[in-house]
């Protein structure tokens, strides 16, 4: 009896008997779909002609959840809605994606969670399609799906009571964003305010970083009232206490003018519009302020 214990020993030992606390789930290939919500792929469009949602490229990060270290890494270009195969390691439980990424975030691979979290985007030049968008999914059986949130915020702009708008400028945006949301708007510590160039239209649109109260940007809009130049200069508050802007929102701002230096405003904050399958949640609110600032 003790011979056939000794050989069961040996044979544990050269065979790779593995404890309860090993891994036991080998590699495997999974399919990842990418979407705005969970049971949606209608924000993978890399040919879409709503340019607010174009994905021109993605790359993806397998992570070992437990370690917070990762395993798995691959960039991809143009997607298709039938998503894409992907191969993971035994323990990567979450996936963490970068939707159209810089050249500098494809040449520099994070080791962790932490380093990917506080990778930062740069928006010295105004925002423009395809947006930087950041997301993340559970590996779920053989399918995982990934909701992106664009980094920026949606910001447009509508005269009332006769004022024709004829264009938008932005000043001390933020020069750098986080990919991923900090849970509240926040701006990386080097970020510096830049000022974009005028948009020159009677219903102009801009886009933004997320950027946070404490040091807002500002917007200066120029047109005609009464056969005058208006011009009106704010920051977004409500009842007199600047807000923050947050990333993947949408901001209506309606302009009704009482001379051509002073203005009532209006923000309202509906759906970020992008289709019948393509909802995303933002505040049900609005707010106004009754005059326009000096800064």
């Amino acid at each position: 009896m003790k011979n056939l214990i000794l050989l069961f020993v040996f044979a544990c030992i050269f065979a790779g008997c593995k404890s309860k606390d090993d891994p036991v789930e080998p590699s495997h290939k999974v399919i990842v779909f990418f979407s705005a919500k969970s049971n949606s792929t209608s924000l993978l469009k890399s040919d879409a002609t709503d340019d607010e949602k174009k994905i021109s490229r993605v790359i993806l990060y397998g992570v070992d959840a437990q370690n917070a270290v990762i395993e798995n890494y691959a960039p991809v270009n143009n997607p298709p809605l039938t998503g894409i195969q992907f191969t993971v390691s035994g323990n990567v439980k979450i996936l963490y994606a970068i939707a159209n990424p810089s050249e500098a975030m494809l040449a520099a691979v994070p080791s962790n969670l932490f380093e990917l979290m506080a990778m930062t985007g740069d928006f010295t030049d105004a925002p423009r399609s395809p947006f930087l968008m950041g997301g993340n999914g559970v590996v779920n059986n053989s399918s995982v799906n990934i909701e992106f949130i664009r980094a920026v915020a949606k910001i447009s702009f509508i005269g009332m009571k006769d004022f024709a708008i004829g264009s938008i400028a932005v000043e001390n945006a933020p020069d750098e964003g986080y990919v991923f949301s900090q849970g509240s708007p926040a701006a990386p510590v080097s970020s510096e305010g830049v000022n974009y160039g005028a948009v020159e239209s009677p219903t102009p649109t801009v886009y933004v970083a997320e950027n946070t109260k404490q040091d807002p940007a500002r917007f200066v809009v120029t047109g005609m009232f009464d056969g005058k130049l208006a011009n009106y200069a704010f920051a977004l508050s409500n009842e007199g206490l600047r807000i923050d802007i947050a990333r993947n929102t949408h901001y209506q701002v309606s302009i009704t003018p009482k001379t051509e230096n002073e203005c009532t405003i209006t923000v309202n904050i509906p759906e970020w519009n992008d289709g019948e399958t393509d909802v995303i949640v933002v505040p049900d609110n609005h707010f106004s302020i009754e005059k326009t600032e000096s800064f």
